[in-house]
């Protein structure tokens, strides 16, 4: 319920990058049921607008003193992309807009602005970039959440990320570039502003035209504004990792990446110890039937963070999660989805574990208009026996598009 949005690689990069071409030799064909866009000269543009009614039972995620809310969920999106014979450029602006019934200081109005695009030099290399700026917010089940009940947490973020790739016969490298700014809006959490870098160096090499097998190395920076925080910490640290992992192209079968490898961490502050890790990336899609998706993703890296107060070092967060999408018919739509999700803090006895459950359906009544209908179960349980919580979320609405 937040409009952030995380940069990666799109499925048909991936793609393309374990086949050796460029991302335009693929297409999709438009079923009956999907928008055809609108025509702008080299341009496709594609409107959504979505307006929801949700019931959430614990909306301040709190293990006790919970109060329930009806909610109006407004969340209008436009996606451009172009139809060049090479080359891509692509634009996306949208919001996500909440008002409650009761909670009204939960109110929120996101908005995101993303822009992608990719320079093909030759069929042999070519040249990624996205950029992004967003208004968001921290919700209320996040570990990092002050827990007040009369302020949101609101921040801005805005980067982007650029990226070389250079095929060769079997061999091919990828370097990327990024780097991020986020600002918080209130000014008892401008002490966490700060800036992220990143830099990545992957070598792979093409087991078989359909696989990529690969090396990769990182190195990140987290750069606060304020030398220490208000409870005098210097939160800065940097790190790095190495990993091996695969991309995968199997037709319409099994397609994206994954990794393993080995991170560390290091912090400015004299009495943080160095911390390390067994970090890791997931990203497949698999399709055993025309009418069958599934999605695995999940991830485990090192967090910044300011929870516990001056007593957290870091938090390394682990992810997994699962997605089922099946056609039941071809204008009715089901889905249902797993997470887990695993923050351990260092430095202080706290572990927390989440899960979230939730399944919903879709009924296109035509190419133009849909209904829709979700339920979203979450549940954690920590070492911190005030953190934990149970929550329930039910929505109903409809989506328009062009």
């Amino acid at each position: 319920m937040t409009a952030r949005r995380t940069a990666r690689l799109s499925i048909s990069t991936v793609a393309a990058l374990s086949v050796g071409v460029p991302a335009f030799a693929l297409a999709q064909e438009v079923g009956p049921y999907e928008p055809l866009g609108i025509r702008a000269g080299s341009f496709l543009i594609y409107p959504t607008l979505s307006v929801s009614e949700a019931y959430d039972d614990n909306v301040f995620a709190t293990k006790n003193d919970t109060d329930d809310d009806l909610i109006t969920l407004i969340s209008p999106q436009v996606r451009a992309e172009s139809n060049f014979s090479r080359h891509s450029l692509g634009l996306t602006a949208g919001s996500d807009v909440a008002f409650h019934v009761s909670e009204t200081d939960e109110d929120y109005q996101d908005f995101f602005v993303a822009g992608d695009g990719r320079l093909d030099i030759t069929r042999r290399n070519f040249v990624d970039a996205e950029a992004t700026l967003a208004r968001g917010h921290q919700d209320r089940d996040d570990p990092e959440d002050s827990g007040d009940r009369g302020q949101l947490t609101k921040f801005n973020r805005y980067g982007g990320e650029l990226s070389f790739t250079q095929l060769f016969n079997r061999l091919n490298f990828r370097v990327t570039g990024s780097a991020f700014r986020t600002a918080y809006e209130e000014s008892d959490e401008s002490d966490r502003d700060q800036n992220s870098y990143e830099a990545q160096l992957r070598t792979g090499f093409f087991v078989s035209p359909r696989i990529n097998a690969f090396v990769q190395g990182s190195y990140n920076i987290e750069k606060r504004d304020r030398r220490e925080d208000f409870d005098g910490i210097d939160r800065d640290s940097n790190g790095w990792g190495v990993s091996v992992g695969t991309a995968v192209d199997l037709t319409n079968l099994l397609v994206g990446e994954v990794s393993v490898g080995y991170r560390r961490q290091s912090f400015d502050q004299d009495d943080f110890n160095d911390e390390d890790g067994i970090g890791y990336s997931l990203d497949l899609t698999w399709t055993p039937t025309l009418l069958t998706t599934v999605a695995l993703s999940g991830g485990g890296d090192f967090r910044p963070t300011s929870s516990e107060g001056s007593d957290a070092e870091s938090n390394f967060r682990s992810t997994v999660g699962v997605s089922v999408n099946h056609e039941l018919l071809r204008n009715v739509l089901l889905n249902a989805n797993a997470n887990y999700v695993r923050d351990d803090f260092s430095g202080v006895d706290r572990t927390d574990n989440t899960i979230y459950l939730g399944g919903g359906a879709s009924y296109l009544l035509n190419r133009y208009l849909s209904l829709d209908a979700g339920y979203t179960f979450s549940n954690r349980w920590s070492d911190e026996s005030s953190e934990e919580f149970t929550r329930n979320v039910v929505r109903i609405g409809v989506t328009g598009r062009l």
